[in-house]
Parts: C-alpha cells; sequence; structure tokens
C-alpha cells in the first residue's frame, strides 16, 4: 500500500510539473511576442543597469523570455498550489459532515 502512494505522489508532482510549465511556456511566448513587438531589445541595454551593457539583441529575447517564463510559472504554482488546498479543504469538509 505505501509503494502504491509514494508512486500516486510521484505521478501528481509530474502532473503538478506539466500543469505548471506548459501553461506558463505559453503564456511567455505570448508575453514575448507582445513585448518585444513594441520594444527593442538593444533599447532596453541602454535603459537598463549596467549589468546589461554588453548584450546582444539576441540575448535580450532570450532574457525577456525567460523572465516572462519565470513570472508565468510563478502565477502557474501558485494556482496549482491554491487548486490543491482547495480540493483538500474540501475533501476534509465532506469528511466532517460524515462523520456528524
Amino acid at each position: 500500500m505505501r509503494l502504491y502512494i509514494l508512486r500516486s505522489r510521484r505521478m501528481f508532482r509530474r502532473m503538478d510539473l506539466g500543469l505548471i510549465l506548459w501553461p506558463s511556456f505559453l503564456a511567455a511566448c505570448g508575453a514575448s511576442l507582445l513585448f518585444f513587438a513594441a520594444v527593442d531589445p538593444l533599447l532596453l541595454r541602454e535603459a537598463g543597469p549596467r549589468l546589461f551593457a554588453g548584450i546582444e539583441r539576441d540575448s535580450g529575447y532570450a532574457i525577456g523570455f525567460f523572465f516572462f517564463w519565470a513570472v508565468a510559472a510563478g502565477a502557474s504554482t501558485l494556482s496549482v498550489y491554491l487548486m490543491r488546498t482547495a480540493r483538500e479543504s474540501t475533501r476534509l469538509g465532506l469528511e466532517r459532515e460524515d462523520s456528524q
């Protein structure tokens, strides 16, 4: 029984990882498309901190994409966490009603 529980936890972790990374990847693609359609990464190099002073255009696109992906992954992680806690609290609420 314990092995089954461990396997199901691993399966849920993999599912959660897919629920987090895939939608956040698609959101980062869309955000990069819209943002870099209006803003040139070389302008950000000149206006940004000195850390970005030596980046090229392609590096600017990559940094922007990974930034958008991280932000979207954070939002997706929060969504998965809230769905999981809501599901558990609903289940606990139903168990309490059954015991009364």
